[in-house]
């Protein structure tokens, strides 16, 4: 056992003079009380006692509350694990290229019978529930007793790993396996190597197991272009470079050869072309743009074009035409309605361009994006660093944009130099640092094991960027609550100010939860100041300036667990945007309305969906703002559409995208700034609706892209229609697992306390001592003709 409290603000900050108040309390209820009653007839030496000892003990039990003691208790239990199922329900599932003719879908059915004894054995034997979950567009729960034919129009592979680590929570389990025939043709919004990477980093390493054939095709020969992600997002910087991604298809004409074409504002631009990780030549006029057609199965065509010299919304349109024949398809293809494919982008004189260096780890890194990118005005390129990825000179030019993009701020996540080297070049370091010295840009240092002195930093330009020495290593693993010093609080409030006045920044921090552990900084440079530390005195955010640039180190790399409700993401949300903005001195600035599709291309029939919001002119979104929103359908027909608040968003909804086009979402909004200023504006957005049936134009199977997704998670993958499953869950029998989880129970836990039905016994009985002892000493001074 061991006795622990958890005082309240300001009882918790050191050198606080609260405990030197109720100290001070104490005895001035001993001595008012022998003052008052010494002396006076009925008044005894014991009954004076008495009311002394009952006064100091309400006294006492006002502080308890304050103070919030408890008795922990660590108890040791085994837990049971989890084993989850992903099935693939697409309609791609449903087509008959097995054995026999048979379906896809018949041979994952017929396999999941197979083994259902050893699912049952898993739970009956190893405490091992099966989680069973199936996915096409979205995820869902699943029952293999009662299947559902596999018709949906998407395979999502990416997003339904990332909606379903959302679930997962902290329970132990032993692996997800993945039933698909691994026809990715989803929005890629989260790309699902960088997916299944979280999932290893969360202790769940990903099997995958194929179904299908790779050479399958409906008998048809086509060009397609099935899928278009842009990059950056939201925003693209004015200047900037802009990264279209695109998978080009070609089933039934391998080894023949396209031109590839980028149309901004339908004017034709000449970008940089890049073929699965190659970049093609572009002195020779005759080859330039010439596109081989290696694989039926698609390849991925990055194109890239700078500068983005025009403010405003870009329709953004590629496309692919016969080298011989400029403006016409190839000979013998059958439609040429996918040979193009358009979406939009924003390019913004104000946005904010981040580049972002990290590992594919759980939780923090997407929280962080997630955050970042809810600001419109700000624009994230993530670059995910692992092992096995090709080197800088491999990939050809500059990979991370350093010597000739404008990045406002570069964030190092939990990485190695060697591995930075490795992925921008010999120089990436020193670029960096240039960056930041001569261009003013913004640099910011996260918390990890590969970070600050536990890293291979020392000697290194970056060493000279940290507003830390690298004179300490190591982690600190227990809780720590993150507590703004006063230097931060007065000199960085932009930063650390996440509420309205001193008492509204108090109860913002105290919503927080604490970091799980963190990096050790090292002593801070001269100059540089201390913004945040932990309850136990360790520095965990520190700035200063270097050269015409700003940088900062923090320590943590866990604030995803502040996110427990709508308040608490505004807050984290917050203190991210705010971050960035004042790192690229960007904290002043004007009042704007702004409109974020979820989306800038979706299919018809489906939801368009939406967010708006106003900002004030520190660039803090303002709350209680009035919207109008209309839609402008293709035939310029306007529909009203309403908003609501969903926790700290206003969102809206629009079902009527039922006809392909152009739609675009209108809004006017104003709210009254923190300083009373009215802002008021317009902003519009559009977004294309399209009518295709991206699951069923490649039905062939991708077993290489199941392959490399189980290498990124951690796993096996098995390319015999799934006949290794049986072995998989044998080998998980062979080699059970124990899984021992350490909770620190509390009595009482005033964290927790409105939440637990012993909590509200315990407030209740504190209430009625606290009650009992009052009425006790009023009803004692009345009998004794003392009151």
């Amino acid at each position: 056992m061991e006795f622990l409290v958890d005082p309240y603000w300001p009882w918790k900050q050191p050198g606080s003079l609260a405990f030197a108040f109720a100290i001070a309390g104490l005895f001035t209820i001993i001595i008012v009380t022998l003052l008052s009653y010494i002396g006076v007839p009925g008044a005894s030496r014991r009954r004076i006692i008495i009311l002394v000892l009952l006064r100091l003990a309400a006294f006492i039990l006002a502080l308890v509350p304050l103070l919030r003691p408890s008795a922990g208790f660590l108890r040791h239990q085994e837990d049971d694990s989890q084993l989850w199922v992903l099935v693939d329900t697409s309609e791609s599932m449903a087509v008959g290229d097995e054995t026999g003719g048979k379906t896809r879908w018949d041979l994952l059915q017929k396999q999941i019978g197979a083994n259902k004894d050893l699912f049952e054995r898993l739970k009956n034997e190893q405490g091992t529930t099966v989680k069973w979950y199936a996915f096409d567009e979205k995820i869902y729960e699943w029952d293999p007793e009662k299947p559902n034919p596999p018709t949906g129009k998407l395979t999502d592979i990416g997003g339904a790993l990332h909606q379903l680590l959302d679930q997962k929570g902290q329970k132990p389990s032993r692996g997800l396996v993945l039933l698909s025939d691994g026809s990715e043709n989803g929005p890629q919004r989260f790309p699902a190597r960088a997916e299944a990477g979280r999932w290893l980093a969360s202790g769940c390493p990903v099997q995958t197991f194929a179904y299908g054939n790779p050479t399958t095709t409906m008998g048809q020969k086509d060009v397609a272009l099935s899928n278009i992600l842009t990059e950056p997002t939201p925003l693209i910087p004015m200047g900037g470079e802009l990264v279209v991604k695109v998978r080009l298809d070609a089933p039934g004409f391998t080894g023949s050869s396209v031109r590839i074409l980028l149309k901004l504002d339908d004017k034709l631009v000449q970008p940089k072309v890049v073929v699965d990780g190659t970049e093609l030549p572009s002195a020779d006029a005759t080859k330039r743009n010439l596109v081989r057609l290696s694989r039926p199965d698609g390849i991925e065509v990055w194109l890239k074009h700078k500068p983005m010299d025009k403010v405003g919304e870009i329709k953004v349109s590629v496309f692919v035409e016969d080298p011989n024949r400029p403006g016409q398809v190839l000979l013998g293809e059958q439609t040429p309605i996918n040979n193009r494919i358009e979406t939009f982008v924003t390019v913004a004189k104000e946005g904010l361009s981040v580049l972002y260096l990290e590992k594919p780890r759980a939780w923090e890194p997407q929280a962080l994006i997630d955050a970042m990118v809810r600001d419109p005005q700000i624009s994230v390129y993530p670059v995910w660093i692992r092992g096995g990825m090709k080197n800088a000179a491999e990939m050809g030019g500059d990979p991370l944009g350093l010597g000739d993009r404008a990045w406002d701020v570069v964030i190092l996540g939990d990485v190695l130099a060697e591995q930075i080297r490795k992925a921008g070049g010999p120089d990436a370091l020193t670029r960096i640092e240039k960056l930041v010295r001569e261009r003013g840009a913004g640099f910011l240092t996260l918390g990890g094991y590969a970070t600050y002195g536990d890293g291979d930093w020392a000697q290194t330009p970056i060493e000279s960027l940290l507003p830390t020495r690298l004179d300490r290593k190591g982690q600190k693993e227990k809780e720590a609550k993150m507590v703004p010093t006063e230097p931060g609080l007065r000199l960085y409030g932009y930063v650390m100010n996440l509420g309205q006045g001193a008492a509204g920044v108090k109860d913002s921090w105290d919503k927080l939860r604490e970091l799980e552990g963190h990096s050790t900084l090292g002593s801070p440079k001269p100059g540089a100041n201390i913004l945040a530390e932990s309850n136990d005195g360790s520095a965990l955010l520190v700035s200063q300036n270097y050269g015409n640039g700003r940088v900062m180190a923090f320590a943590g790399d866990t604030t995803h667990r502040w996110v427990r409700n709508p308040q608490t993401r505004l807050l984290h949300d917050r203190f991210w945007q705010r971050m960035i903005r004042w790192l690229a001195h960007r904290e002043e600035q004007g009042g704007s309305v702004y409109v974020a599709p979820d989306t800038r291309r979706l299919p018809t029939r489906s939801d368009l969906g939406f967010r708006v919001g106003i900002r004030g002119k520190s660039g803090t979104e303002i709350e209680g703002g009035s919207y109008v929103v209309e839609i402008l359908r293709p035939d310029l027909t306007k529909e009203i559409v309403p908003t609501n608040r969903t926790g700290a968003e206003v969102r809206g909804r629009y079902e009527g995208t039922d006809k392909p086009g152009e739609y675009r979402v209108l809004v006017r909004g104003e709210a009254k700034d923190a300083d009373g200023t009215m802002i008021q504006g317009e902003a519009s957005a559009r977004v294309v609706v399209f009518e295709e049936d991206q699951e069923m134009a490649r039905i062939a199977a991708d077993p290489t892209f199941l392959e490399n997704l189980a290498r990124s998670g951690g796993g096996q993958f098995a390319a015999e229609r799934g006949e290794r499953l049986g072995d998989y869950l044998k080998t998980l029998l062979d080699k059970p697992q124990k899984f021992d989880r350490a909770d620190f129970e509390l009595y009482p836990d005033w964290r927790n306390m409105e939440s637990s039905a012993t909590g509200s016994g315990f407030l209740v009985l504190f209430y009625l001592v606290f009650v009992a002892i009052l009425g006790g000493e009023w009803l004692l001074r009345r009998m004794w003709n003392l009151a």
